[in-house]
């Protein structure tokens, strides 16, 4: 039987531009709040993989407690293990699976939380942007810290009693995960990491595909830019990465137009701008993968304005 818990946390932060806080209204300013959310969540179930290769608008830290699981991140597949914590910036296309079809019972936790919530905690000294906000990576617990880094975790799907301080106090213990985990990053930047799994071919493909997303991309073409037949290159990649060719061309594009409704706020030509000649066609993958229309998704980008509330768009069954 699965068991699934979950924690959401809102509260008012300033909104810190550059260095400084907009000011009070009394002090002849305007007052910037923000309201936010962090979500934890702990899974425990038999086979609980993620289905399909997907995407958050917001930034997501997992904490894996299962061997015998492969991780699709960022365009890389890497073998982890017990105590191995991944940080997936906001937009990366990522998917847990098992690549055995083996009976394992999978124990995860999570947090996904905007941006904003690392801007409004940084300070010069301690860059929670630079460090945890746009690179994906995965980093390996040391044995006698994981019991320690679960009973972090377990704090932050602790409820709320409601009384003074107790949000700031829930806070602290996000916080604390950034900073505790910061020095097994440090190391991992050394290389002390789990490595990717990779092949040298399908890396050069997953390459090509990124830097030609708003091109016609099909088998015969790979096929010819890799001199490898269709057959081969699609098992091959299959196998490595645990989804299709196809699957993958579709993500990198959505993801993709999500990004750019983010930033233009604007439709026009984005079919075409994102590699699919036809509107309908772009419109139905869309809607597929993210559960709204290119329109939908965004208005809805328009109200969360610069600062997006908890938003997890990802295909059926993620």
């Amino acid at each position: 039987m699965a068991k699934i818990r979950n924690m959401s946390t809102k509260f008012l932060l300033f909104f810190k531009r550059g260095d400084k806080l907009k000011k009070r209204p009394e002090e002849g300013g305007c007052l910037f709040l923000i309201t936010q959310t962090y979500i934890a969540r702990h899974v425990v179930a038999q086979n609980s993989y993620q289905r399909t290769l997907h995407f958050h608008d917001i930034n997501e830290i997992l904490f894996s407690l299962n061997d015998g699981c492969t991780f699709f991140l960022g365009g890389q597949v890497y073998n982890i293990r017990r105590g191995v914590l991944i940080l997936i910036p906001e937009g990366v296309i990522h998917r847990k699976f098992n690549p055995d079809n083996q009976e394992i019972l999978v124990d995860t936790y999570t947090l996904h939380f905007p941006l904003a919530l690392l801007e409004a905690y940084s300070t010069p000294r301690t860059d929670f942007v630079r460090i945890y906000g746009n690179s994906a990576a995965c980093i390996q617990i040391p044995e006698h810290m994981i019991q320690h880094t679960v009973e972090l975790f377990e704090k932050c799907l602790q409820e709320s009693d409601g009384t003074f301080g107790s949000d700031v106090a829930r806070n602290q213990h996000f916080l604390n995960i950034l900073l505790e985990v910061y020095p097994f990053l440090a190391k991992s930047m050394e290389n002390e990491k789990p490595h990717s799994i990779t092949s040298p071919l399908i890396s050069d493909m997953i390459r090509y595909i990124s830097s030609h997303l708003a091109s016609h991309i099909s088998l015969d073409q790979l096929s010819g830019e890799f001199f490898v037949s269709k057959y081969n290159l699609c098992r091959q990649f299959k196998q490595e990465t645990g989804f299709t060719i196809i699957e993958y061309i579709n993500s990198c594009r959505i993801q993709m137009a999500c990004r750019i409704l983010r930033e233009e706020k604007q439709l026009t030509n984005l079919a075409v701008r994102v590699g699919f000649p036809s509107q309908s066609h772009f419109i139905h993958i869309f809607r597929r993968y993210t559960g709204v229309t290119p329109r939908e998704y965004l208005e809805r980008c328009k109200q969360f304005a610069e600062v997006p509330v908890h938003s997890n768009f990802s295909p059926p069954g993620a």
